[in-house]
């Protein structure tokens, strides 16, 4: 089962939804952050209902969940931080970091890339969509026009949620929206893949 499903699954029980801001001291909502290095830190936030589960056994699921990851790793690939509730809020907070896309795309078996064009075709990639400026309406890339953008970054995602980049983002899929200067929100209603061009 995808780790990340789990989590929330356990998260759901003793909370409920998904909902960001990774800078905020009590986060509002679910989100991705993704530095100029590449590491990812993951905040997942819920809102509290009843405590089926103690707290503590949340964290010891989570950490049992790395611990094992780590293992196979053979590194701390993943990092989780301990789960605090936010009385402000009404939400139970976790934050997980991951060394860098190919650990978070593993232990959530998710699609997930974040790179240049140049090494997301050498990954194997293929952009068979035009993508939508994110500012100006009706301008668009073609397939053949990405490829020739070999230095600039893109990043390819399976689910939607708030995220947030190292540079700024100016075409995209359909199901994505500009959110700030370098966030972007990817739709509820996002259909396959979505991709995120930013330089």
């Amino acid at each position: 089962m995808k780790k990340k499903l789990v989590i929330g699954a356990v998260l759901l029980q003793m909370i409920c939804c998904v909902g960001c801001s990774a800078a905020a001291e009590n986060p509002v909502n679910s989100s991705l952050t993704i530095d100029k290095k590449g590491k990812i830190e993951s905040v997942i936030v819920e809102p509290f209902e009843e405590p089926y589960l103690q707290l503590e056994e949340l964290q010891a699921m989570i950490d049992e969940e790395v611990a094992a990851y780590n293992q196979e790793a053979g590194n701390q690939a993943v990092v989780a931080d301990k789960a605090y509730l936010s009385e402000q809020n009404g939400t139970v907070i976790e934050k997980i970091t991951f060394a860098d896309y190919t650990h978070y795309a593993k232990f959530n078996d998710r699609n997930f890339f974040v790179g240049t064009i140049e090494e997301a075709l050498q990954t194997g990639y293929q952009f068979k969509v035009a993508l939508e400026s994110l500012e100006e309406e009706g301008k668009t890339t073609s397939p053949e026009q990405l490829e020739d953008l070999k230095e600039f970054n893109i990043l390819i995602v399976d689910e939607p949620g708030d995220y947030h980049l190292y540079g700024t983002p100016g075409f995209a899929s359909h199901d994505v929206s500009l959110i700030g200067k370098k966030s972007v929100n990817v739709s509820e209603e996002m259909e396959g893949i979505a991709y995120i061009l930013f330089q």
